[in-house]
C-alpha cells in the first residue's frame, strides 16, 4: 500500500505542478478537490460496498457543484481566454482529482493496518524518493536544497501542519466511511 500511495503521490504532484502552469489557481483548485470530492463517494460505494445517505449524497453534490461552479466563474466572466493550455488544465486537474480518490481508496485500506500517524511519514519518504528520481535533475535537487536553507522555518512548519493534518483525515478515514471521511466538507 505504501508503494503505491508513493506512486501516486509523485503523479499527484506531476500533474498538479503542470496544471498550474497551464491554467489559473482559480480553476485548477476548485476542480482538482471538486472533481475529488465526486470520485471519493463513488469509489466508496463501489469498491468498498459503503452506503451514503440521502442527506450526505445531497451534500456531496452541493459542495462539488459549488466547486465547479467556483472554477466556471473566470472562465465564464471572460476573465480568461480559452485555448489550448486552459483546457489541458482543466484536465489534468481532474485528473489530479481522481489521483486524489485513488490515493484515498489506497489510505483506507493501509490505515486498517498501519498506524494513522506513521503511514505519512512512510508515504513521504517513498513519494520523496520517487520525485528524486523522476525530476532527475541535479539542478532541482539543488533549488529545493538552497529553498529549505533559506525558508527552513517556514518548511518545517508548514511540513508539520501538512502531517498533522494528513494524519488526522487518516484517523477519520479509520473510523468512519471513505465516502464521509474523504469528504471532510459533508461529514
Amino acid at each position: 500500500m505504501i508503494l503505491i500511495n508513493s506512486v501516486l503521490q509523485i503523479f499527484y504532484y506531476a500533474f498538479l505542478g503542470k496544471a498550474y502552469k497551464l491554467a489559473d489557481l482559480s480553476i485548477v483548485y476548485p476542480l482538482a478537490r471538486g472533481s475529488a470530492v465526486f470520485f471519493i463517494p463513488l469509489w466508496g460505494v463501489i469498491f468498498l460496498g459503503e452506503t451514503i445517505s440521502s442527506s450526505a449524497t445531497v451534500g456531496i453534490l452541493m459542495v462539488f457543484l459549488g466547486l465547479i461552479f467556483i472554477s466556471v466563474i473566470p472562465i465564464l466572466s471572460n476573465k480568461l481566454r480559452v485555448n489550448r493550455n486552459l483546457l489541458v488544465g482543466i484536465f489534468l486537474s481532474i485528473l489530479v482529482g481522481l489521483n486524489i480518490s485513488f490515493y484515498t481508496i489506497v489510505d483506507k485500506q493501509a490505515v486498517s493496518s498501519v498506524h494513522p500517524f506513521v503511514y505519512p511519514i512512510l508515504i513521504t519518504i517513498g513519494g520523496s524518493i520517487g520525485a528524486i528520481l523522476f525530476t532527475g535533475s541535479k539542478s532541482k535537487i539543488n533549488d529545493l536544497k538552497i529553498e529549505f536553507k533559506k525558508n527552513y522555518s517556514s518548511v518545517l512548519l508548514g511540513s508539520s501542519f501538512m502531517y498533522l493534518a494528513y494524519s488526522v483525515m487518516l484517523y477519520a478515514l479509520n473510523i468512519s466511511r471513505m465516502s464521509y471521511a474523504g469528504n471532510p466538507h459533508v461529514n
